[in-house]
């Protein structure tokens, strides 16, 4: 069992480890049995969050969320952070090899995680078929980061960078989850994100 929010944007990587413990010899088929969560959040605020892990990680001057919005659409320094929140292009490369009608892939709303704790443990439970934590004592809290430089809000300029990257790829998500269903305890339909972040004033 792992945990990391790094294997989104490399599903060919667990493709091929999983792949290639099949070749070991092992009567055991890895691929077929491997169980994936994702747990998904509005991409603008996941944005944020990662600009305060940099923060909390840097010497000397704290970056902006404003430069760090800017390094994500010029790609820079990494061409994967641009397509981190793209969720559906990951998924859909997901699914070539892990069929959501196999229950394989369970796709999971980070609003609900913080709003309902127990509903999400539950639909986790009924997934993965055992029981990790005891029901009614909530999801632990890991990896919280506090400090005089975390940034609390998404800027109005930061908005106008990040919403059109975002907004169309949200849409073809909703889409995308409803064309394939996955596990009978996932939520359906998927909760849309907050649309504080792409309702943007008009110019003109």
């Amino acid at each position: 069992m792992d945990a990391t929010p790094d294997y989104l944007t490399y599903p060919e990587r667990i493709h091929d480890v999983y792949s290639n413990a099949n070749a070991t010899g092992a009567n055991y088929d890895a691929l077929s049995n491997l169980k994936l969560i994702v747990v998904l959040r509005e991409p603008i605020s996941r944005e944020l969050s990662l600009c305060n892990h940099k923060i909390a990680n840097r010497v000397g001057d704290p970056i902006t969320f404003e430069k760090h919005a800017d390094s994500v659409l010029r790609e820079i320094p990494n061409p994967r952070w641009a397509s981190t929140g793209k969720y559906v292009d990951h998924l859909k490369k997901f699914v070539s090899f892990l069929p959501r009608r196999r229950e394989q892939l369970l796709v999971l709303s980070y609003d609900e995680m913080k709003s309902d704790p127990e509903k999400v443990q539950w639909r986790i439970h009924e997934f993965l078929g055992r029981t990790f934590v005891p029901t009614g004592s909530g999801l632990p809290k890991l990896n919280r980061l506090d400090g005089p430089n975390k940034l609390m809000e998404v800027s109005p300029e930061a908005r106008q960078m990040l919403a059109p990257l975002f907004r169309d790829k949200n849409e073809e998500l909703y889409e995308f989850l409803e064309m394939y269903p996955g596990p009978w305890m996932e939520q359906r339909p998927f909760p849309r994100f907050d649309s504080r972040y792409y309702d943007l004033p008009s110019t003109v």
